[in-house]
């Protein structure tokens, strides 16, 4: 469970706060600008937005355990601190973002993008994501522990020949 915890916010952090290695290969302003478009037609913010409301009790979980004993002062800090900042952080994501579609899309494509997002089923794909997010991030945390306890329980046969002990999940 706790490595669960410590996994989830490891990939958050890794979404959300750490900035991409460097590039040579800066993408056309048009085509960032296009990206930007989407990214605004498709509440792209709003959903990572609404990502962190989802992880943030594996965030927080992982400072109470650095704090034994400490929960209800974490809780505060959290709330009070952690949230708003990342939340202040979610435009330079944004722009993070757009630069990344810009390099994998053209500006023709993200036109088409844009037409579907804008139809009645793109409105409703959009209105979606953040229930599909929340729901497919449980679906995956159960899925994830169903899985690693068949798989250790498969190979514990293999790690205590090799000595290894297996998780406790």
């Amino acid at each position: 469970m706790r490595t669960r915890g410590l996994l989830v916010a490891v990939l958050f952090a890794l979404l959300l706060g750490l900035p991409p290695a460097a590039r040579a290969d800066q993408p056309d302003p048009a085509a960032v600008a296009k990206a930007k478009e989407l990214l605004a037609v498709t509440k792209s913010i709003q959903t990572a937005d609404s990502m962190t409301d989802t992880v943030f009790p594996a965030l927080e979980k992982l400072v109470e355990a650095a704090n034994p004993g400490r929960a209800a002062e974490v809780r505060i800090l959290m709330e009070k601190y952690f949230l708003p900042e990342m939340r202040k952080q979610l435009p330079e994501f944004g722009d993070l973002m757009a630069t990344e579609w810009a390099r994998y899309f053209t500006v023709a494509e993200m036109e088409q993008m844009l037409a579907f997002y804008r139809s009645d089923v793109g409105q409703k794909v959009i209105s979606l994501q953040p229930t599909l997010f929340k729901e497919g991030y449980e679906i995956g945390q159960e899925w994830g522990e169903t899985m690693a306890r068949d798989v250790f329980r498969k190979i514990a046969p293999e790690l205590e020949k090799q000595g290894l002990k297996s998780p406790n999940i």
